[in-house]
């Protein structure tokens, strides 16, 4: 009696069945992938600049150094600081008021991160920095999901985070 090996037509049917209601439930997963990568993108950014405030917050109010420019020994050493021992520029203004460029410079002096940011699309940053009333406002733009947080430069606090 000879015996043949092998797979019958009804177990290959199955197994192609099987695998295709796996790749439909896996793949929209898989493709959601990227959503989570900028949501974790995010957060770190958020949290890394709130601490990058904070700590700039500690070391001006330790140093005395509210009102002055230039903090030694934080970040490239070129942040200024408001009378309330906040983060407000890194080209020799002190006082209150934001505008994008200011917002710009904040964001590149308390943080040392591989993200980029500018106050125009002409050089494809990963932000775009802004004002929101007095507040500078940070877009996220490597996603098509709104994400962006503001910076209260009289308050210390990253406000109004979006789909973080």
């Amino acid at each position: 009696m000879n015996k043949e090996r092998g797979f019958s037509l009804i177990e290959l049917v199955t197994v192609v069945v099987l695998l295709a209601i796996l790749a439909l439930v896996a793949i929209p997963r898989v493709l959601d992938l990227g959503d989570e990568g900028f949501k974790t993108a995010m957060t770190t950014v958020v949290t890394q600049f709130q601490s990058a405030i904070n700590l700039s917050n500690q070391m001006c109010i330790l140093q005395r150094w509210a009102g002055r420019d230039n903090l030694p020994g934080f970040g490239s050493g070129d942040v200024d600081f408001n009378a309330n021992c906040l983060p407000s520029d890194t080209s020799g203004s002190n006082v209150l008021g934001a505008n994008a460029a200011r917002c710009m410079r904040i964001f590149q002096g308390v943080l040392s991160t591989s993200y980029t940011v500018n106050t125009t699309t002409t050089t494809d940053p990963d932000f775009l920095a802004g004002i929101n009333g007095i507040n500078c406002r940070f877009t996220f733009r490597r996603d098509s999901t709104t994400r962006r947080f503001d910076y209260g430069q009289s308050t210390g606090l990253v406000l109004n985070v979006v789909n973080p």
